[in-house]
């Protein structure tokens, strides 16, 4: 009822009116949170914010609300406060392979590893075919952590699902020379020479691959 013609003094209205000691606190997280879609179908971002914050006072932890007011953010550009609060989401329960993709990613850019492989994770069990996903996730093992088996196993399952993708077979033939599968690592390193024959390290791994013993 507090969106007529004129909106801003229904809301205003409202505000002065609204008693928590006689509303339900479900009533009043929904009508702020009606409040902020309005605001943000209007593109008053801040006034969005405010009453998301509003809301999620009488809803606290509210992981829906969270990434709504998530989505405001990152309209706004606010990249620190779409993380942060897409977190928060996910920490309440929140679970889509997007959301969680769009973090990890944000995450390795920011040299936050650690959260960035907890969100891949977090989103490869949704999305196990993920290959935006699975390189990163192998490389920061193979480069990072020095875990070559566990690099492996990521760059083997993004092979199963891109076969055209040359770097994974270089890394994996190179993950197998650390793990001393020298048959393994030649196998993968003639692949990648097969699929990519004008590398600029060609040269360099034809070499290795007579050097392996």
């Amino acid at each position: 009822v507090w969106i007529t013609a004129d909106a801003d003094r229904g809301i205003k209205r409202f505000e002065t009116l609204a008693d928590p000691y006689i509303w339900a606190r479900s009533t009043m997280k929904s009508a702020y949170e009606e409040m902020a879609i309005f605001y943000r179908d209007r593109k008053d971002y801040p006034s969005a914010i405010d009453r998301y914050a509003k809301a999620l006072s009488y809803d606290p932890g509210n992981p829906r609300l969270l990434m709504e007011k998530a989505v405001v953010y990152n309209t706004m550009g606010d990249e620190e406060s779409t993380l942060r609060t897409m977190q928060e989401a996910v920490d309440r329960g929140f679970r889509d392979s997007v959301t969680l993709t769009t973090m990890a990613k944000m995450y390795f850019e920011r040299g936050k590893d650690d959260l960035a492989v907890e969100a891949s994770r977090k989103a490869l069990e949704l999305h196990p075919n993920a290959t935006e996903l699975l390189i990163p996730m192998a490389t920061y093992y193979q480069q990072v952590k020095h875990d070559y088996a566990g690099a492996l196993s990521y760059f083997l399952r993004a092979i199963a699902i891109d076969s055209t993708f040359a770097p994974s077979y270089l890394n994996a033939g190179l993950c197998m020379k650390e793990v001393g599968d020298t048959a393994g690592m030649r196998m993968y390193l003639r692949k990648y020479l097969a699929l990519a024959p004008g590398a600029k390290n060609a040269e360099q791994v034809r070499e290795m691959i007579q050097s392996a013993k």
